[in-house]
């Protein structure tokens, strides 16, 4: 009897020990997360670091297609030249205005990216015809020859309402030095000097101390030559009384003369165009840059930073110009508005007249650089 009894409870207790067992799973079920805690170190676990992400750079900007114009162009260059199509690039491309021939032409400069050559070509905007760019410019020489003679449109303008005596400031252009005569002249004391005309015959010359002397002679004898063209005029004004400057680097001379002197020049043989130099100064800048494309330039993150830039004139850039990195000034030499503009057209920084290289700096030589400075 005690038997059975111990045997009942036994089982008792073994059934509800079950139960709670159940009872207990059950809970973790539900709170798994609490009771997974209860098994875990104290000690948080490194957090995982994601793998980094390459940085993205700025997207290449993407040079546009050649216009219809710029397409019509270099198909011509392509088939006058004999060059695949496909290796001309446009590298400068803008519309031109002849007024005097009354036309408009899409101007184009390509590069052969095989050879490195350039061509150029132009388009009637009128009617897409391509053709010659140096056609179309004979053509505009000999229809302002035919209208104004050897004036200058503008000073032909302002010399038609002046009285005779009435004073003028001109600039005379003399026709072109005689080359192959410098270069015979050079040869003579210079052997080696190529027989050809080459614009900078010392490159021909390995010896790298005679190159230089051919150089500093050839330069001496271009400005003896630009001189010699100058001398006669200059002389014969000079002697009656006129203001008159000459110029070493090139066949020209300024002088104030009055329009009946004005016009007895440009009847000169050795004279091939007179300038009026009282002309209004009208910066162009915004447009200038943008015909080069310099902003495509930029836009590729290439703006002069790091750079230097000499600049080689007879006077200087001011140094505190506050349109331009201007970092070394020659002070012993007298600032010029010209020069701050040959500066300015490399490197300004204006918000609206912006350079080529915006963030370059600029040094100011304050020297000739056409001599043997």
């Amino acid at each position: 009897m005690k038997s059975n009894s111990l045997r009942r409870r036994v089982a008792l207790i073994f059934l509800l020990s079950a139960v709670a067992l159940l009872v207990w799973i059950g809970g973790l079920s539900a709170h798994d997360g609490e009771a997974i805690n209860l098994f875990q170190s104290p000690i948080n676990p490194t957090p995982s670091i994601p793998a980094p992400q390459p940085t993205r750079g700025p997207s290449p900007t993407v040079t546009p297609a050649p216009s219809p114009e710029s397409q019509i162009a270099l198909g011509y260059i392509a088939a006058r030249d004999r060059i695949p199509v496909g290796q001309l690039l446009s590298v400068n491309a803008h519309r031109r205005e002849y007024g005097i021939l009354g036309k408009a032409f899409w101007y184009v400069k390509a590069l052969d990216r095989e050879s490195g050559h350039f061509y150029t070509a132009l388009v009637d905007l009128s009617d897409g015809s391509p053709t010659d760019l140096e056609k179309v410019e004979r053509d505009q020489r000999q229809a302002l020859e035919a209208r104004y003679g050897k004036l200058e449109p503008q000073l032909y303008e302002r010399l038609q309402p002046m009285g005779q005596d009435e004073m003028v400031n001109v600039a005379v252009w003399f026709t072109p030095v005689d080359r192959r005569a410098l270069l015979a002249r050079l040869q003579a004391k210079h052997p080696d000097v190529p027989t050809e005309p080459l614009e900078r015959p010392w490159r021909e010359v390995n010896d790298p101390a005679r190159a230089d002397q051919i150089r500093v002679d050839y330069y001496q004898f271009m400005q003896e030559a630009h001189l010699g063209k100058q001398a006669g005029l200059a002389q014969s004004l000079w002697a009656r009384g006129y203001e008159v400057r000459l110029h070493q680097g090139v066949p020209s001379l300024v002088a104030r003369l009055p329009k009946r002197v004005t016009l007895e020049i440009a009847r000169r043989g050795d004279v091939s165009r007179l300038y009026l130099i009282e002309g209004e100064l009208v910066p162009l800048l915004e447009s200038a840059i943008p015909t080069a494309r310099g902003n495509v330039v930029w836009q590729r993150g290439f703006e002069g930073t790091g750079k230097r830039i000499a600049v080689v004139e007879p006077f200087v850039v001011p140094l505190g110009h506050p349109s331009m990195n201007v970092i070394a000034v020659r002070t012993v030499v007298p600032p010029l508005y010209h020069t701050a503009g040959v500066a300015s057209a490399a490197a300004s920084h204006h918000s609206t007249y912006k350079g080529m290289a915006p963030q370059a700096e600029i040094v100011s030589a304050g020297v000739n650089g056409s001599g043997n400075n």
